[in-house]
This record gives structure tokens, sequence and C-alpha cells, in this order.
């Protein structure tokens, strides 16, 4: 989901699915290979799924859906955002 990145300030996941979602930092993740796990929707879309906000780790991110695919929605800041480096 995301690559290792050394600008990295801060990453953020945010469950969009009605299947639960499991985070790895580091490759690999699976249903019982994970860091955290993120709540699934009631209903897809209903914004009440769960999120994982980290502003310490630049390594690889992975992510695995409880079934299906994984419906998320991923946000990475850069370090230089805001200092004309883009």
């Amino acid at each position: 989901m995301l690559a290792a990145n050394d600008r990295r300030l801060w990453w953020a996941v945010i469950n969009l699915d009605d299947a639960a979602v499991y985070v790895k930092m580091g490759a690999g993740a699976t249903t019982s290979d994970f860091h955290f796990p993120l709540q699934a929707c009631t209903a897809a879309d209903d914004g009440k799924g769960g999120t994982i906000f980290d502003d310490t780790y630049a390594g690889i991110v992975s992510i695995k859906a409880a079934t299906g695919s994984p419906r998320v929605s991923v946000i990475e800041m850069l370090k230089s955002y805001g200092a004309g480096e883009g």
C-alpha cells in the first residue's frame, strides 16, 4: 500500500468497506500477521470504519482485507510539504 519513504512526515489509513482491514508496518499483511485491525463500516462508505494515524514510521505499510479486496483511503504527507518542494 505504501512504499518505504524517508521523506514521510505522517500517514493514515481509513477503512471504507464493510469488512475489517488489517494493517502491517512491513510487507505481507495477513489476517493473522498485522499490527492494527481497522473496524469495518456498518455499511460501505458510512464513515464508521476504523482509522490509523502514524507520525513515526517511514517504512513499508501493507494491508489485507478480512474478506474480498480492501477499500481504504490512504494519506501520506511528506516532510517537504509546504516547503516549496511539493
